[in-house]
């Protein structure tokens, strides 16, 4: 599984229209519905700043979201959404190490809790 992560600071007259378009039903949901190897998406709003937005979007793997990057629709949504935003960053692909790779505390077959 691959997630896409995106930052954005949206000036606060336009925060209902930025999450209007991630509510259900909304643009976002219908461009991506049809995606290849797109899961889900989820939009969180920062508790220290209500116009602060990170965006996660998960899909099956590269191949699908880098797809999904490429289609001139989700472009053109994106370039709309970069309107409503003071600030974007596009943080980049995420993934989860392979479980081999990791050392403890991550991986243990002991049931004890992680202390730092």
């Amino acid at each position: 599984m691959i997630y896409l992560v995106s930052l954005f600071q949206v000036r606060a007259a336009d925060v209902c229209a930025f999450e209007d378009a991630f509510r259900k039903g909304g643009t976002w949901q219908e461009l991506h519905r049809s995606l290849p190897g797109y899961i889900h998406s989820d939009l969180l709003v920062s508790s220290a700043s209500p116009t602060c937005f990170l965006l996660l979007e998960f899909f099956q793997s590269e191949v699908a979201a880098l797809s999904a990057q490429r289609n001139n629709e989700v472009l053109a949504f994106r370039a709309s959404l970069r309107t409503l935003a003071v600030n974007h960053v596009e943080l980049g692909a995420f993934r989860f190490r392979k479980a081999e790779a990791l050392t403890w505390p991550f991986r243990s077959n002991r049931a004890r809790p992680f202390v730092v």
